[in-house]
């Protein structure tokens, strides 16, 4: 697996500067959302090397820390709400998975200032603006 190889972080710390770069020259804000691979909710794994297991985790931590980019780490959230439960192919979300995160993106987009929360202010105005812009197309 790419996200215990060293190499593959190297790549992926390159690559991940390009995106920002792109992101900047067209003024917009990123964000990072991660998701868990089933076996990492294993208790004989976490108990062997749980640092080992998070380790993905922890790398993608201190890269978007490093460039300012807010992340969405799903493994806290779906370890909580069932764990490998939600991911019944070890990679797909479940229905319930995917409601799951549906609710702590909109969190994770709301507390980072990416998107306006349904209940402020300018939220149904912005929503009216975007009816409106549709409706024209």
């Amino acid at each position: 697996m790419k996200g215990w190889q060293d190499d593959g972080w190297s790549f992926f710390r390159e690559q991940f500067g390009l995106i920002q770069k792109a992101a900047a020259s067209v003024d917009a804000r990123l964000t990072v959302v991660m998701f868990p691979f089933a076996p990492q909710f294993r208790a004989d794994l976490l108990a062997k090397d749980k640092d080992y297991v998070l380790k993905p985790q922890r790398l993608m931590k201190e890269i978007c820390g490093e460039a300012g980019v807010p992340l969405l780490d799903m493994y806290p959230v779906l370890k909580d709400a069932g764990g490998a439960e939600l991911l019944p192919d070890r990679i797909h979300l479940s229905e319930e998975g995917h409601r799951i995160t549906a609710d702590a993106l909109y969190e994770h987009l709301v507390a980072n200032g990416l998107i306006l929360a349904a209940d402020s202010p300018g939220s149904a105005a912005m929503t009216e603006t975007l009816n409106a812009a549709a409706a024209g197309l």
